[in-house]
Formats: C-alpha cells, sequence, structure tokens
C-alpha cells in the first residue's frame, strides 16, 4: 500500500472516530482498515491508536504522526494541484538567458509579447555576454550564438548570423574600398576585445597583417565607432542589419567571410517539460524564424 494512502487511511480513522466509519470513508471494509493499521504499526513499532471495545484514541505518537501528515498532505495535494494546473495551461516561473545585445534587440520583445499571452507564468531575463552553466543558474532556456560544446544540451536551431567586415560610407570615401584581406593592413581597423582577449579576424583566405586602431569591449561602441568613420569594424552580422539596410555602413570583403555560426534556442531537457517551457519555445522559434538578420 502506498504510504501517503496509509497516512490518509491513519487520518481517516481518527476524524471519523471508529472503524467502520473509516472504512465507509475510504471505501474498504472495517477488517482491512483493522489489518493496515496494525501492519503500520509494526513496521513503525510505536502504537497510534488506542483501541477498546467503546472508542479509539490516538495515542502522543499517533497524534504528532497524524498532525504532521496532514501538513504533509496539504502540501501534496497542492504540489499535485500546481503540475496538473501546469500540464493543462502554462504557469509558474520561467529563467531565460540571451546575449546582452541579441536579447535586448530580439529576445525582450519576444518576452514581453510572451506575457500578454499567458498571464500566468512569471519570467527573469538574464542579458549576459558570459556563457552561463544552465543547471547551476537553474536556467530554463538559453539563446546561444555558436558551435554548442556541451552534450546534455538539447538545442533548437533558429538561424545563423556570421562576422562580416562593415565601414562608413565617408570612411571609404576617404582611405578606399578594401579588396582582399590583405589590404586590411591599409586600413584602421576597429577591433573587439572579450575578456582582455582581442577577437582576431579570421578570413577565409588569410589572415591579414593588421593594424587595431581602436579596441573596445563592447559591441554597440564599436560599431558606433564605425558609423563615425574611426574605421573598419567585424560585429556579427544581426548587430548591424539595420546600418547597412539604411546605409550607415557598407559591408565589404563579403567574399572573404568566415563560416556562419549557428543561432539556438538551448534546454536541458525533453523530459517531462514544464506547459511554460514549451510554450515560449514555441513563440519565439516562430518569431525568430523570421528575423531577416538571422538569414544574412
Amino acid at each position: 500500500m502506498d504510504k501517503l494512502d496509509e497516512l490518509a487511511l491513519l487520518i481517516a480513522i481518527l476524524d471519523e472516530g471508529t472503524m467502520a466509519a473509516a472504512a465507509r470513508h475510504t471505501g474498504r471494509s472495517p477488517a482491512a482498515v483493522t489489518y493496515i493499521l496494525n501492519e503500520m504499526e509494526k513496521r513503525l513499532g510505536v502504537r497510534l491508536i488506542e483501541r477498546t471495545t467503546r472508542s479509539l484514541t490516538a495515542t502522543e505518537a499517533g497524534r504528532r504522526f497524524a498532525d504532521n501528515g496532514r501538513r504533509l498532505l496539504v502540501d501534496y495535494n497542492e504540489s499535485l494541484h500546481e503540475v496538473m494546473s501546469d500540464a493543462v495551461r502554462p504557469t509558474g516561473l520561467l529563467r531565460i538567458s540571451a546575449p546582452m545585445m541579441f536579447g535586448r534587440r530580439h529576445i525582450a520583445p519576444i518576452v514581453t509579447r510572451y506575457l500578454a499571452m499567458y498571464p500566468l507564468v512569471d519570467i527573469e531575463l538574464e542579458l549576459s555576454n558570459k556563457q552561463i552553466d544552465m543547471v547551476d543558474s537553474k536556467i530554463d532556456i538559453a539563446l546561444r550564438i555558436g558551435t554548442l560544446n556541451d552534450s546534455s544540451l538539447t538545442a533548437r536551431r533558429v538561424g545563423e548570423v556570421r562576422r562580416v567586415i562593415v565601414a562608413s560610407p565617408d570612411y571609404l570615401k576617404h582611405y578606399g574600398l578594401p579588396t582582399s584581406p590583405a589590404s586590411l593592413s591599409e586600413h584602421a581597423l576597429i577591433m573587439l576585445s572579450i575578456n582582455g582577449d582581442v577577437q582576431a579576424w579570421n578570413l577565409k583566405e588569410t589572415k591579414a597583417n593588421m593594424h587595431s586602431r581602436f579596441i573596445v569591449n563592447q559591441a554597440e561602441t564599436m560599431i558606433d565607432a564605425a558609423i563615425a568613420g574611426i574605421g573598419l569594424a567585424r560585429p556579427l552580422s544581426y548587430q548591424v542589419i539595420d546600418e547597412i539596410k539604411t546605409g550607415k555602413l557598407v559591408r565589404v570583403l563579403q567574399e572573404f567571410e568566415s563560416n556562419p555560426h549557428p543561432v539556438s534556442l538551448v534546454y536541458t531537457s525533453r523530459k517531462h517539460m514544464p506547459k511554460r517551457t514549451r510554450a515560449f519555445l514555441d513563440v519565439a522559434t516562430e518569431a525568430l524564424n523570421k528575423l531577416d538578420c538571422l538569414k544574412m
């Protein structure tokens, strides 16, 4: 017999006052109720109920056991109700992680739309350019750019991005259009530093001899400097799609760009996935698949 059923039977005996009444309440025979109580006391090694021909009285141990059991059953039933409710409609807390710039531009609007669709879900969105350990940080879904190294994670690919070389029209007017990776040695470059490591421009044909006129650890500042005409920059394509479309920046050396990086929604497991997590994956996948910046 299930231990929770045993506990519920003990409480029923005390609440109903007789074995016969407890039997009717639980849908069992009086003999079965007596047998279960005897077996429970034998296993626990303690008397739970004193029986006489006229009454039943809880022992001190039985009373404490029943009182604790009532709280346990309430917690169990509440948890069961929460799980069953979540199976019907999304509820609870959802934790999401994304890179700073991509998250602000594209994940945050998806979160806003999702929250309007599912009013019983709360979301914590963590924007960081550091790759967060999803298990340690209790992250449900992460947006990752690049090849995934953790085989324990499940990924849903939603697009791709690549490093592109851009410059302002004014810069190209003054200094000319680079024609090959080797010609980059004649240009001023704005380079990105990640955790103190300056990112090399690994192009398809060769590693050029490059001069870093300006090094910065933030992509948005790098892009602003390129728009201001300081030099050539190499951001991710999604970061400058609007600037390229409006003519603030010009894409150059496109034929020498390196291979694209996958963009994926990552989660820890497919098994017993909460409704809120599955719903966000579906909403986010549909929205991200429509983005032009993930198709460059």
